[in-house]
């Protein structure tokens, strides 16, 4: 199966993680009138089955989670959920203990969007929900870029098209994963003063 990787979409986890696991600037060490500098994000929005997971047995396959380990730390990436992993609580509770014992930070899952109750595919939707989300608390760190690993075709679901400049569909957890690039996220209009 190949697995596609697209880029930009969010909403706060839906399945909060434990305290502290989303980075955020401490507000009671801030001087006053003074920001405190966050430094610029990496994610990940990482799909399951088909990626981690190529078996009937829901099981995590170690050469594909090496892959991923392999990709967070040499680019610093964090990782948030999208698979459909996300609804089901001991799967979820599953990938969060397989991905801590990697190492690997998880930030949280995007926002489901009705697709299993309408049947239409929404995943990129679900991204830039997230996305979206998390620009809208001004502590967070800035998402400086992201990617989508799925096996999906994203950029032929709905809300495929804002995820502009991904790589060509490409096989990325394999044994040589061919280079890719993190994607800018879509710039965030200017709030007017109220």
């Amino acid at each position: 199966m190949q697995t596609n990787f697209v880029g930009p979409i969010r909403r706060e986890p839906q399945f909060p993680l434990a305290a502290g696991a989303i980075p955020t600037a401490s507000r009671a060490s801030r001087q006053p009138g003074v920001p405190m500098p966050v430094p610029p994000l990496r994610v990940v929005f990482l799909d399951v089955d088909g990626v981690l997971c190529c078996n009937q047995d829901a099981r995590i396959e170690p050469d594909k989670m090496q892959q991923l380990v392999r990709i967070t730390k040499e680019t610093g990436a964090k990782v948030c959920i999208s698979s459909n992993w996300r609804f089901f609580e001991d799967l979820r509770e599953h990938l969060y203990a397989q991905l801590a014992a990697a190492g690997i930070d998880c930030i949280g899952t995007t926002p489901d969007a009705g697709e299993a109750t309408h049947g239409e595919c929404m995943r990129p939707c679900e991204i830039g929900a997230w996305i979206k989300n998390w620009h809208e608390d001004k502590g967070r760190q800035r998402i400086s870029s992201f990617v989508a690993v799925d096996d999906r075709s994203l950029l032929h679901e709905k809300g495929g098209s804002i995820l502009r400049g991904a790589p060509t569909p490409s096989r990325l957890i394999a044994s040589r994963p061919p280079p890719f690039s993190f994607i800018p996220p879509p710039p965030t209009p200017p709030r007017s003063a109220s």
